[in-house]
């Protein structure tokens, strides 16, 4: 009976190992401009953004804040109604507080910044808060999206007094809700 010892043994080593280069590949700054990071965010980032998404291990916390957050986001859910588009639920974090919906946040957060590649799987995230949104079936919920960059530049207090955000705003997913099974 060793070979199931070796064969578990063999198994925990390249996981390890796989979970090790995965970790470290996912780290890679955003900000990297030479050809090899460039190269491995493009064509090795799609093969493990699957693995860290559905492990929940998506989120990274720079150890020494080289690249703060700069962008500063709401997300809206509303739902179709005869007469427009009705605002249900909004998400926006205020700065340095607990909330309860810090892991939703999180989550939209995240799924933002991809174009389409990530639009199935936001289109699922809309789609499972139909049922508690009250949307009826066939009807239309969609996640709405407004933000505003705050300037990586060193502003003056006097530049800073006279800064205006440039508000965004698009709808991040529209979906159809499904009758209930």
């Amino acid at each position: 009976m060793r070979f199931p010892s070796h064969f578990f043994r063999a198994f925990i080593v390249v996981f390890c190992l796989w979970h090790m280069g995965a970790t470290a590949l996912y780290a890679i700054p955003a900000s990297v401009r030479d050809p090899l990071s460039v190269f491995v965010k493009q064509s090795i980032l799609p093969v493990i953004r699957p693995y860290f998404l559905v492990t929940s291990q998506w989120q990274q916390w720079n150890l020494f804040s080289p690249d703060p957050l700069m962008r500063v986001t709401k997300y809206t859910f509303e739902r179709q109604t005869a007469t427009g588009w009705q605002h249900i639920a909004q998400l926006d974090i205020p700065p340095a507080t607990r909330n309860k919906n810090i892991d939703i946040f999180k989550i939209l957060n995240r799924l933002d910044g991809d174009g389409d590649k990530d639009q199935p799987v936001r289109a699922a995230f809309v789609r499972s808060y139909c049922t508690a949104a009250g949307v009826p079936p066939n009807g239309h919920l969609r996640l709405h999206t407004t933000y505003y960059d705050i300037p990586l530049t060193k502003l003056t207090y006097a530049q800073w007094q006279q800064w205006q955000p440039a508000i965004q705003e698009g709808a991040i997913t529209l979906v159809s809700c499904a009758a209930a099974l």
